[in-house]
């Protein structure tokens, strides 16, 4: 996503804990950073992709950490899984801060997580969706050239009206792939060199993260154009 939007012609910026300390959300400090730099409107759009580790229902074949009586996490889970369910709750409490800034400040947005995740089925996400603030789509990457199906949820908000289903690109196949005619590969085991096919998938195709750039650029520089027409 950064590097398709520096290529049209946006400078962005990328949080994460692999950046160091001043790229952790947790982190007070960085947070406030985030919330001024949304207020005095330096920002035309904001990204989030927190990890989906506790919240993947995936996790229930091993351990059940959440389901749909307590999507924000078990009760008496032993301490290693507790410790997990609560660093994702406070980083996806980070998000729907930012989401909260975000709409006081019209600035468009996304969220990304595997549609099946218990994200979506929080109650706070839920009453957003319902109370029509934001859109809840989804898009298989097969349909962008992987050969993997991965549906992948976007909750989205202050794009155009028909902006985010232009992205909601659907299989409606779970085995035989709509686009290609061959069977979904599995996202399991591991590659050649080692690496497992599920890390392999967590880069978006290069073609979703284009579609994606292009909806931010989109709002971006029409708010650039009524900003410089009132200013005219």
């Amino acid at each position: 996503m950064t590097r398709q939007l520096d290529r049209m012609g946006f400078q962005s910026y990328g949080f994460d804990v692999r950046y160091g300390a001043g790229g952790d959300l947790l982190n007070p400090g960085v947070l406030a950073r985030v919330r001024r730099s949304i207020s005095r409107g330096e920002v035309l759009g904001v990204m989030m992709g927190p990890p989906c580790g506790s919240f993947s229902t995936a996790m229930n074949r091993q351990v059940v950490l959440r389901d749909a009586r307590h999507p924000w996490g078990l009760d008496d889970l032993p301490d290693h899984h507790r410790l997990k369910v609560q660093e994702g709750n406070l980083l996806v409490k980070c998000c729907l801060r930012i989401i909260n800034w975000c709409l006081c400040s019209q600035v468009p947005f996304v969220i990304e997580h595997p549609r099946s995740s218990w994200l979506f089925r929080l109650p706070e996400v839920k009453e957003l969706v319902a109370a029509g603030t934001v859109d809840l789509i989804a898009c298989d990457q097969c349909m962008y050239g992987r050969r993997w199906r991965k549906s992948t949820g976007f909750l989205m908000g202050g794009f155009a009206e028909a902006g985010p289903l232009r992205i909601s690109h659907r299989c409606g196949c779970s085995g035989v792939c709509r686009r290609t005619g061959k069977p979904h590969w599995r996202l399991s085991g591991r590659r050649p060199d080692g690496m497992a096919w599920t890390a392999v998938a967590q880069a978006y195709p290069p073609a979703l993260s284009k579609a994606l750039a292009g909806l931010f650029a989109a709002e971006a520089r029409a708010h650039l154009l009524t900003l410089t027409a009132v200013r005219d």
